[in-house]
């Protein structure tokens, strides 16, 4: 039987593996997971608009989100009422303070108007002290301060004066209408009739409507007139020529009395019914046609 024979198995050969070295590694970025939509757009730099940014209230804004909290306290200002004015359930001291702050005097005494001067420069009082007194008491009541106190009152002059002068040239007109009426109806007579028949109003109709009778307009006037001469001519008779003065003498010149009639309508004493000399002049006045009307 012949020999086993033995094989040796060839060498085993190590091979080294070099260390690892600390030489750094570039990072790897993986894209988002997308589910096919495109990336969002990244947002634009924050930026003011040419025409505003010179605007002083922007000054430090620099982000939308400052410019939405200064729009924000803008909208809340807006719904609030303004610092310092009373509330419309504040107490009356609350709102004397207030007025007080904005000008207006301690009293309504306090107001100074001015109504003119006099000719040695001093200040002319009031010509209706009662006007005068209510106007101020009104004025401080609605707390209203002196400056504006004094120009309304330079405008509540301007109207009154404006009205009074209306009224003078309104009363002058229903005048001239009614001498224009008396002549297209007595003719020539109408002075006579008219002097006739005020003689009647002034002796027949009881005082209390004395007033009353100086409202009437000319055509009211008229008829009046037309009645009573009639009535006169009817049942009354008189000695005494219309138009004569009492105990005779030279008629009196209606012309001259109607001048001076016009003459006192032009004064402030008839255009300003607050001057204290008003009521007196009308009556003047009234007395001055009358008299005219009476005279041949």
């Amino acid at each position: 039987m012949p020999p086993e024979t033995v094989t040796t198995p060839p060498p085993l050969t190590v091979t080294a593996v070099p260390p690892a070295t600390s030489s750094p590694t570039a990072p790897v970025t993986l894209p988002p997971a997308t589910s096919g939509q495109p990336p969002a757009a990244t947002p634009p730099a924050f930026a003011i608009p040419e025409a505003y940014k010179d605007k002083p209230y922007l000054k430090g804004v620099d982000s939308l989100e400052k410019a939405l909290a200064m729009l924000d306290g803008a909208e809340t200002k807006l719904g609030q009422r303004p610092a310092g004015i009373p509330a419309d359930t504040a107490t009356p001291e609350e709102w004397n303070k207030f007025w007080a702050m904005m000008g207006r005097p301690e009293t309504a005494d306090k107001y100074q108007f001015d109504y003119g001067k006099n000719a040695d420069g001093t200040p002319k009082a009031p010509t209706d002290l009662e006007w005068d007194k209510a106007l101020k008491q009104m004025l401080y009541d609605e707390g209203i301060s002196a400056k504006q106190a004094a120009n309304l009152d330079k405008k509540f002059q301007a109207v009154i004066a404006e009205t009074m002068k209306r009224k003078g040239i309104i009363d002058q007109q229903l005048n001239a209408d009614f001498d224009k009426l008396g002549t297209e109806v007595y003719g020539a007579e109408r002075d006579k009739v008219i002097a006739r028949v005020t003689g009647l109003i002034k002796e027949f109709v009881n005082p209390k409507l004395g007033a009353g009778v100086a409202k009437l307009n000319a055509e009211q006037l008229m008829i009046m007139s037309s009645v009573i001469e009639g009535m006169r001519a009817k049942f009354i008779s008189s000695d005494t020529p219309p138009g004569t003065p009492p105990g005779g003498g030279a008629p009196i010149n209606a012309e001259a009395l109607r001048t001076e009639a016009r003459a006192l309508m032009n004064t402030p004493a008839y255009t300003n019914a607050f001057d204290p000399a008003h009521e007196a002049t009308k009556t003047r006045i009234n007395e001055l046609y009358q008299k005219a009307s009476q005279i041949k």
